[in-house]
């Protein structure tokens, strides 16, 4: 499970960022316009996986899942010691976009290397 990278979007990327509370050590965690769900029930980070990097991506456009969603995910990612990257699409909606997934490919090269 350490060479395992879970990733979605949206409701994909919530159901992702709630493997942080898995005994299963992952090698990183992706949420593209998503959310932390249950972000107020404990525990939030397994011993596991209290060192996965996470990779946040959020279009400061998006009306389905507010951007200030995913900041304040990110915020309460970073109280509780995640090492969380976290970036911004200018205009971009509740969508991808190239850089976007130039970004996430990036995160996965930088986190399963051999």
């Amino acid at each position: 499970s350490d060479r395992v990278v879970v990733a979605g979007f949206s409701q994909g990327g919530a159901t992702a960022l709630m493997m942080l509370r898995s005994e299963l050590k992952l090698a990183g965690i992706v949420g593209m316009s998503s959310y932390l769900p249950l972000r107020d029930l404990e525990p939030q980070l397994s011993a596991a996986n209290s060192s996965t990097p996470v990779l946040l991506c959020h279009g400061d456009s998006d009306m389905t899942v507010a951007y200030h969603n995913g900041r304040e995910s990110r915020d309460k990612l970073r109280q509780l010691g995640v090492d969380v990257e976290f970036i911004t699409y200018t205009g971009m909606a509740h969508s991808a976009c190239s850089e976007e997934l130039q970004d996430v490919l990036q995160f996965l090269k930088t986190h399963l290397k051999e």
